[in-house]
């Protein structure tokens, strides 16, 4: 595994070695020689009983593992259990898309069917949008009733193909839905348009970590003509 390591970082140059996250090749080995350590601390009275203690570099340390091996031994137990207590409930190794924030203000405001547009440039939007379904499942919105409907818009920095692709979406939905935009800046140009129906809504809400999102009401287009007759 830290061969693999190795070959991609240094032979297809790119580099794992930048994310923490890809450290883990290395834990087992690491855990081993930290097993190692803790276990001759913990039996320290062998250790000194087996140790020329007339060397006085070495008599010192092994003094202290005498005196308070297993005591070391117990708090960097404590340590590590209180970490992996942060891993279990989620406060470790958190993510910054806190889309356990944003979906229950989604279903909280919006009582007609959801739609939530996303702005597509890299596969981090497609794991973006995919952790907001995640989370829709694990709070219960698995029928079609109340299960939200979802648009990746490609984005390209030098066209409007997202815009388009929003477009086209808006005029085949059923009416009315609430469309939510979820890093999509390029959308509200598009929305701003009378055209498409789409009113903004103007309740200020809580920012969420990773997502800039704005709420709009997009009514039937008979209301829309009833307001130009």
């Amino acid at each position: 595994v830290i061969a693999l390591f190795l070959g991609i970082t240094y032979i297809l140059s790119a580099d794992l070695s930048i994310a923490s996250r890809y450290h883990f090749v290395y834990f087992p080995a690491f855990i081993v020689v930290i097993a190692a350590a803790l276990a001759m601390c913990w039996d320290a009275n062998n250790l000194v009983a087996r140790t020329d203690l007339d060397l006085t570099t070495h008599q010192q340390t092994l003094r202290f593992l005498q005196i308070r091996g297993k005591k070391a031994v117990v708090l960097i137990w404590l340590l590590g259990f209180l970490g992996a207590i942060t891993v279990v409930y989620n406060f470790g190794y958190q993510k910054i898309e806190r889309a356990d924030l944003l979906v229950p203000i989604i279903q909280k405001t919006s009582q007609n069917p959801v739609l939530i547009a996303y702005a597509h440039k890299t596969y981090g939007q497609t794991r973006e949008i995919m952790t907001l379904g995640y989370e829709f499942n694990r709070l219960g919105a698995t029928n079609v009733k109340n299960a939200p409907l979802f648009l990746l818009a490609h984005q390209e920095p030098n066209n409007n193909n997202s815009t388009i692709v929003l477009k086209k979406t808006l005029a085949q939905l059923p009416r009315p839905f609430d469309l939510w935009i979820v890093n999509f800046p390029r959308a509200k140009a598009e929305l701003a348009k009378e055209t498409q129906n789409c009113v903004a809504d103007s309740q200020r809400r809580p920012k969420v970590n990773g997502y800039k999102y704005k709420l709009y009401h997009c009514q039937r287009y008979d209301n829309l003509l009833l307001q130009y007759s």
